[in-house]
């Protein structure tokens, strides 16, 4: 068996094409699993993101309302102060009155006695 160099330069082609193809065929084997492990790992992240938007907008939702019962109390507690002011101040006017009714009644009184003295003594 006589080795010709045309039949090793075809087998060494030939072997060089075949490491050649396998060597195409684990780069794109290797780049098609790192792109399905990214596309699962962006999937997982969308999802996350999905979920923490979910979570956000309920907060916000809770936060809305709770913005909305305050200022509903707020205005409860106004109106309730307004009316307790009202109330009290009316009450302050008829204590006022009175007072000064007395007052009259009171300097009434003290004219009385003082003219009745007046008169005891005169006697």
């Amino acid at each position: 068996m006589v080795i010709d160099i045309g039949m090793v330069g075809e087998a060494v082609g030939g072997a060089v094409t075949a490491i050649g193809g396998i060597y195409a065929i684990v780069k794109r084997l290797m780049t098609n699993s790192k792109r399905k492990k990214e596309d699962y790992r962006n999937s997982i992240l969308k999802e996350a993101k999905q979920e923490a938007q979910k979570i956000v907008d309920a907060l916000e939702d809770k936060v809305n309302k709770l913005e909305i019962e305050l200022k509903a109390q707020e205005m409860s507690i106004s109106k309730d102060l307004d009316h307790f002011k009202e109330i009290y101040s009316n009450e302050l006017k008829g204590l006022g009155e009175k007072i000064e009714l007395l007052r009259a009644d009171v300097a009434q009184a003290n004219s009385s006695i003082v003219g009745l003295l007046t008169k005891l003594v005169n006697r």
